[in-house]
């Protein structure tokens, strides 16, 4: 848990890593806007198959900033947008390359590429988008139902 890492953290004389108490939702946006990448990781498994909806991810692209998905898991939404970077689940290397990959870049690079994941989110991950989108499938089934 969040004591072994702060541990290993102090281990390692990791000084540039910060553990946080826990964020109201309500100053996660002022928080996030501190941050210069955000990560999310999940481990490898079937319950991911068919994809994944990480809050996580939608807190970050809303806050506009570049991500690094360690995931296997098909169609999510750091691809789809191009805002990030995504390993393989469970490779702190690559992770570790992710991040490395995305500090070499210029802030306008990261700036941009975060929000490439905001224009995303706001267009095709809201509330409304997401009805209107389950609206024209039903519109569309109910539509070849009567072509029969």
């Amino acid at each position: 848990g969040k004591g072994w890492l702060e541990g290993l953290a102090r281990e390692r004389g990791c000084e540039n890593v910060r553990f946080l108490a826990p964020v109201r939702r309500s100053s996660l946006q002022a928080i996030l806007a501190r941050m210069d990448v955000c990560l999310a990781a999940i481990k490898q498994s079937s319950l991911y198959r068919f994809g994944i909806s990480l809050t996580k991810l939608s807190d970050y692209m809303l806050a506009a900033k570049p991500i690094v998905l360690s995931s296997g898991a098909p169609g999510d939404p750091v691809s789809a947008s191009g805002c990030g970077s995504v390993t393989a689940p469970e490779d702190p290397v690559a992770v570790a390359d992710a991040i490395s990959s995305l500090a070499a870049m210029s802030a306008g690079q990261r700036e941009a590429m975060g929000a490439r994941g905001r224009e995303s989110l706001l267009a095709h991950y809201t509330h409304q988008a997401l009805a209107r989108r389950w609206l024209d499938r039903l519109e569309q089934a109910v539509a070849r139902s009567g072509d029969r």
